[in-house]
């Protein structure tokens, strides 16, 4: 009978660790190792630029090789994924902090007339906001974990002011350590 409960506890956490480490929600299919085919896996759609570019930072920040592609939207891919590696893109596309994905088949000639492919070179929206040399400071005297918070604040607020959003960042931080 121990053995039982044994295995019921061992199914049950061994389920609860893997449902935590892939996002929430998965549009399509993880395809079998054995698969020859590539992948792509787009962790978003934006109508703004500026956000398509914040979400590619992120997945650059966090050793991937993100695209944008923009039609109408624009579409954040990492592309060319071989199928024995989307379940551990997939783990790291979850600590970049996205919980939404969809996976598709990486076609070679999936590119129409009416497709850009862009990398981001930051030099248009997002540099624009960091132009100041007193903001810049103050963006690279953050910590990796407090540029994230960043990244992710600016992406839930877009409206705010980016002196206001570093300075949340600092205050979370300070917050944080009083209970240390």
């Amino acid at each position: 009978m121990k053995h039982l409960y044994f295995t019921i506890i061992f199914i049950f956490l061994t389920v609860l660790c893997y449902g935590q480490t892939l996002p929430d929600k998965i549009i399509g299919k993880i395809p079998y190792n054995e698969d020859n085919k590539t992948f792509q896996i787009q962790v978003g759609a934006f109508a703004q630029i500026k956000n398509a570019e914040l979400a590619y930072l992120k997945l650059k920040n966090n050793a991937l090789n993100p695209v944008i592609k923009t039609t109408d939207l624009s579409r954040v891919l990492i592309c060319g994924i071989p199928a024995n590696q989307v379940y551990n893109f997939l783990i790291i596309i979850k600590q970049a902090g996205f919980n939404e994905v969809i996976i598709r088949e990486d076609l070679p000639n999936e590119n129409n007339n009416n497709t850009q492919t862009i990398i981001p070179k930051f030099d248009n929206s997002i540099k624009e906001e960091f132009n100041n040399s007193e903001i810049e400071q103050k963006i690279n005297g953050l910590s990796d974990e407090e540029f994230i918070e960043l990244l992710s604040l600016m992406e839930e607020f877009p409206e705010r002011d980016i002196q206001f959003l570093i300075n949340t960042v600092k205050t979370m931080k300070n917050i944080d350590n009083i209970g240390k």
